[in-house]
This record gives C-alpha cells, sequence and structure tokens, in this order.
C-alpha cells in the first residue's frame, strides 16, 4: 500500500460527523483500493472514510447486517438482503516475473500448461484454490501448487523472485506490473471467470457519499483494463486502441 494508507484501515476525520464505512478484501487491498480511495478522498475532503478488510464473502454478511456501508467483492453468489452491482469481468490470469520463460510470450496461456508451473496459491480468499483445484480434477491432473500461503503480499514476494507463479486477477496485481515487478497472462481452454462487484443493502437506501465513492470505482482505469485484459485462444496482449484515452497511469498499467 501507499506510504500513509493503513493496509487493513484508512480513517481521516474531519469536523463533520459524516462518515462512510466500506469493506473490501485483501486480494485487492493493494492495487485497486489505493487509486479508489485516492480519488475519493481528493474529491471529499471533508468526509470520514474508513476501510474494513476481510474476505469477501465476509463482507457481504457485514454489509447485510448494516456494519458497514458497501463493499467491493469478488466472485461471491447473490442474497436477497443485498443488491450488487458488477463494475469488471477479472478472470484469472497467471502471475510470474518477467524473466521467466513462460512470461516472455504475450498473449493467453493455456490452464494445462499453468498447472504444470509451480504455482504459490493463498490458503483461503475468493476461492481461488477451489476454482483451480477442480479446473485440475476435470482434467484429471493434479496443480503442482507449492505453497499455500496466507495473505497475497508474501505470494507476490515469491513470485517476483522468480520462485513460483501464482494466479490472480488482473485487479490484485494491476500496481506491481505497472512498475514492471511482475507481468500477467489470461488463462484460457477454459478460462477461469471472475467477477468484481460492488454490495449494498438491499433494503437501506444509499447515501450520496456512498454513491460518490461508487462512483470512483466504477471510474477507475485498472477496471477498464482488468476488462481488457481478458483475452481468448488467439488474442494478443492488451492492444493499444483498447486503451486509447485512458490516463498514463492506466496505460502504465496494462499488461504487456
Amino acid at each position: 500500500m501507499e506510504q500513509g494508507l493503513d493496509h487493513s484501515r484508512i480513517a481521516a476525520e474531519p469536523a463533520t460527523r459524516r462518515g462512510l464505512s466500506v469493506g473490501v478484501p485483501p486480494l485487492i487491498a493493494e492495487s485497486l483500493v489505493v487509486p479508489v480511495v485516492r480519488r475519493f478522498v481528493r474529491q471529499n475532503p471533508g468526509l470520514a472514510l474508513r476501510l474494513h478488510e476481510d474476505p469477501s464473502v465476509e463482507l457481504l454478511d457485514l454489509t447485510a447486517l448494516g456494519e458497514i456501508d458497501l463493499a467491493i467483492v469478488y466472485n461471491v453468489s447473490p442474497r436477497a438482503a443485498l443488491q450488487l452491482e458488477t463494475v469488471a469481468q477479472d478472470d484469472l490470469q497467471l502471475i510470474g516475473a518477467a524473466h521467466r520463460p513462460p512470461m516472455r510470450t504475450p498473449g493467453p496461456i493455456a490452464l494445462a500448461e499453468v498447472l504444470g508451473l509451480p504455482l504459490f496459491m493463498p490458503r483461503s480468499g475468493a476461492g481461488l484454490h477451489g476454482m483451480l483445484d477442480e479446473a485440475a480434477r476435470q482434467r484429471g491432473v493434479m496443480p503442482d501448487i507449492s505453497f499455500r500461503i496466507d495473505g497475497i503480499a508474501p505470494i507476490l514476494s515469491l513470485v517476483r523472485e522468480g520462485l513460483g507463479f501464482t494466479c490472480l486477477p488482473y485487479s490484485a496485481v494491476a500496481s506491481r506490473i505497472a512498475n514492471g515487478e511482475l507481468r500477467a497472462r489470461p488463462i484460457v481452454d477454459p478460462v477461469l471467470p471472475g467477477v468484481l462487484s460492488i454490495a449494498a443493502s438491499a433494503t437501506r437506501p444509499r447515501s450520496d457519499a456512498m454513491e460518490r465513492f461508487c462512483r470512483c470505482i466504477r471510474d477507475e482505469p485498472i477496471l477498464r483494463l482488468s476488462d481488457s485484459a481478458r483475452r481468448r485462444p488467439g488474442s494478443a496482449s492488451i492492444d493499444e486502441a483498447r486503451i486509447t484515452g485512458m490516463s498514463t497511469d492506466a496505460r502504465r498499467a496494462a499488461p504487456p
């Protein structure tokens, strides 16, 4: 996370008592939440903002109970008490250090090839390991998962050092791709689908602050790149035409 921003909670106490409580999963806390919060705080300097970090399923419970106002969640099932707004299709991608051979080739990579690579996967969170295990089981193979690790940061550190690979949505690693630490290749044959959504109560009215925060999420260039980064067999990596008109930061975040 950016210096000065707490990884689990951000609070800006203003003179006014108004405030907003937002839930975020650890999966996207670094790459996606920092730029969204930065934009929101700059646009709303007099509004208190509190971030609560938990897995997506737990954030749905907190949102339904009214303990947080809304949540950014990944790959969750609909609930009667909640409204889910899809903000990006963000399928799993192979993430690795740029110097490792599989990452030198741009464009999609078949799941069969991914399953033969040494993988570091999160122990929990968004069901990523379960999705990968099920896809492997359907093909009668076992993925080469070297370690299941609690926390995204240690996984990415190991991957950056070239010790292995991981499978994550693009929004989880966009900032590290932008600075050249890592590269991403969309997984195909089959695609391992992922969806980023905003969850809010279906029974309580949305405040103006909630809508302004949702607007910051919808406008985040990383999410447009997440959609662009999805590729099917025969596709190239993100082409420049798809990101024409985006900000300089967004262009830098495009997978190589």
